[in-house]
């Protein structure tokens, strides 16, 4: 990935909505509108008694790009599943994500994502200077247990052409999912891998044109599945 946690450069602190994992999104993007470069941290976030927060990004039309962006510790990473997201454009996306990664849904063209990588070590493997908790242990375990007993990591809904190529997730419950909303997704899935995921890929509706899984990649592990 372009950047990690451990190494700084652009960061936005994130403290609003705390408590509240349906308030106002951290960053929202209009229709044709995007963001690249940045990471998102939320430093109050206590590893070992989890708050819920909004999303971290939310797109708010078609046309919407999510580049080179790191969502660190978020509650909730990136939200195109609201509004409508044709023609949106995500790569390099990356976190340690704590109950939804990256959801998309509603686009009735093409919609690329691209080496999204989701990894426990992005919110615990850290540079001195970033704000967060002081703990009397690095809670790696628990970040980890969290993720196999709650996350939905990349799901998917009414999607009319999907394009997924070499996203990678580490730990999850859903790691990847295509779920009905209003109908669901057609899309060719390259080199996708769920290591450790209570369910490593779950399929509940899918879009007249199906789905193909090309070199895919699924370890299921998880002590609640």
């Amino acid at each position: 990935v372009p950047h990690h946690t451990q190494t700084g450069g652009s960061v936005l602190m994130a403290t609003a909505g705390k408590g509240d994992e349906n308030g106002i999104p951290f960053i929202r993007l209009d229709a044709g509108s995007g963001i690249r470069g940045m990471t998102v941290w939320y430093p109050e976030q206590n590893l070992l008694d989890i708050a819920a927060y909004p999303w971290a990004i939310q797109a708010l039309g078609p046309r919407c790009w999510v580049l080179d962006t790191v969502v660190g510790n978020a509650y909730q990473g990136v939200d195109f599943w609201t509004y409508p997201s044709d023609g949106h454009v995500i790569r390099y996306l990356a976190g340690a994500v704590l109950k939804r990664g990256l959801f998309v849904s509603k686009c009735d063209g093409d919609g690329w994502v691209e080496d999204v990588q989701f990894n426990p070590h992005y919110g615990a493997r850290l540079p001195a200077g970033l704000p967060r908790p002081k703990y009397d242990h690095e809670p790696f375990n628990e970040l980890i247990a969290q993720q196999r007993h709650y996350l939905e990591g990349l799901v998917f809904g009414r999607c009319e052409n999907e394009h997924l190529t070499r996203n990678f997730l580490y730990a999850a419950h859903d790691g990847i999912a295509f779920r009905d909303d209003g109908g669901g997704a057609n899309a060719r899935i390259i080199n996708h891998g769920t290591d450790t995921g209570s369910r490593a890929a779950v399929v509940a509706a899918a879009g007249d044109k199906g789905l193909q899984f090309i070199n895919t990649q699924l370890v299921p592990l998880g002590d609640w599945e």
